[in-house]
This record gives structure tokens, C-alpha cells and sequence, in this order.
């Protein structure tokens, strides 16, 4: 359980430095092309209407709370990797 503990945070760090390494620190709002990547980046995948806001720990996935909350079968909507109530965490960009 430990080591499925440490697996997991190591994942959820891996994640992070992605998204913090492609994520901009300025968008600038003249440049329709930069708006354009950092919505994309924003924006979830599978509805493509809410912001992603919860990380699945089991794979890495970030969605929105609402497609989670859709997903009856509790399968990763992009890679149908399986995961419990205690795999979906909250992601916030900052």
C-alpha cells in the first residue's frame, strides 16, 4: 500500500512538471494563436466546455469535474485505465 502510495505521488510530480514546463507565464491576449494553445491547454478534452480541474492519480489524465462526475463506469474517458473516488484529485492551474 505504501509503495502504491509513493508510485502514485511520483506520478502525480511527473504530471505537475508537465504541465508547469508547457504552461505559459503570460498569455498575451493580442496573439490569437497563443490564446488559442493556452485554451486548448485549459480546456477539458473530453467535453470540451469546463475547465480541467481534477487529475485521475491512476493515470495522469486531467479532466473536468463534471466528466468525472458523467463517467458511471469508472474508467479513464481517454485511456480507460480504471480508477476509484480516491484517484480523482484536484488540479488547479495556477
Amino acid at each position: 500500500e505504501l509503495d502504491e502510495a509513493f508510485v502514485e505521488k511520483y506520478i502525480l510530480e511527473k504530471k505537475t512538471e508537465y504541465y508547469q514546463e508547457n504552461f505559459p507565464d503570460y498569455v498575451n491576449t493580442e496573439n490569437k494563436e497563443q490564446v488559442e494553445q493556452f485554451k486548448t491547454l485549459i480546456t477539458c478534452p473530453i467535453c470540451k466546455l469546463h475547465r480541467r480541474d481534477v487529475i485521475l492519480s491512476t493515470c495522469g489524465h486531467p479532466l473536468c469535474h463534471e466528466c468525472i462526475q458523467r463517467n458511471t463506469n469508472h474508467q479513464c474517458p481517454i485511456c480507460s485505465v480504471p480508477y476509484t473516488d480516491l484517484n480523482v484529485k484536484n488540479f488547479i492551474i495556477q
